[in-house]
């Protein structure tokens, strides 16, 4: 039986992929802007914090964006990930009023990793993500906002919030996939269905011409034989006439 792709199981899972990497990169960007303004806004202006960790995560995004619009890969996201937890790195000198939430950093990025074509690795990178927000947390620097709301309860809280956030949004696209899957099969059966259908009316159809030929052909040969027998039409002659008809038939 000759199998069919529709178009919408080809198209599902790289539609899916997409919307996953539009969500990543109007999420990333808009959080790096509003990292830099929190800075320019609500840091203390007499620490010395030099534009180095800002160019590092511009340029991480720049790479992030380059990297989806040339691969399309579902990890394009990652260097900005990376970078955004890393930022405790960039700013344990600085000495200031809070001036941003690294609880919602870790909460952008295990959503993130849920996009992964790697269930495996999105399952994995969730609870170190987890993890590294509580031992962050702990570490009460400066420029965090959150680090009391993280720690609290040794963390409990802040971890449970991040695996079940992640968690429901790995089960969700997974039953989202099964779910198109199913309907994508369900078409191509109809396709099937359809394809089998037409070749029977096609058969019919050819069937139906033959005798139509017959009818035309062979039958008025049959009716012209059976009017002149005794006359000067031979037999022999006749049985000539019918075998070509019968061959232009076939």
């Amino acid at each position: 039986m000759i199998k069919f792709k529709s178009q919408k199981l080809r198209e599902t899972r790289p539609q899916l992929a997409l919307e996953f990497r539009r969500a990543n990169s109007i999420a990333w960007t808009a959080l790096v802007i509003l990292f830099i303004i929190s800075f320019k806004s609500l840091a203390d202006k007499t620490s010395e914090i030099n534009n180095f960790p800002f160019v590092i995560l511009v340029v991480s995004l720049s790479v992030s964006l380059l990297i989806d619009a040339f691969t399309s890969s579902s990890y394009s996201y990652l260097p900005i990930v990376v970078a955004m937890l890393a930022t405790p790195v960039f700013f344990q000198n600085y000495e200031g009023s809070p001036w941003f939430s690294y609880g919602f950093i870790a909460v952008a990025a295990a959503l993130s990793v849920t996009s992964f074509d790697s269930m495996a690795l999105a399952i994995i990178s969730v609870p170190i993500i987890a993890w590294l927000q509580v031992f962050v947390g702990k570490q009460n620097l400066s420029f965090i906002s959150d680090n009391t709301d993280i720690s609290y309860a040794n963390g409990f809280y802040s971890i449970t919030w991040i695996i079940f956030t992640a968690g429901g949004a790995l089960i969700a696209k997974n039953r989202y996939l099964k779910i198109y899957d199913q309907i994508d099969s369900n078409v191509d059966e109809i396709f099937e269905q359809q394809f089998m259908k037409s070749q029977q009316i096609d058969s019919l159809s050819t069937s139906d011409h033959k005798n139509l030929r017959m009818h035309g052909t062979l039958l008025n040969t049959l009716i012209a034989v059976r009017n002149r027998l005794g006359s000067e039409f031979s037999l022999n002659l006749a049985q000539e006439y019918i075998q070509k008809d019968i061959d232009y038939i076939s």
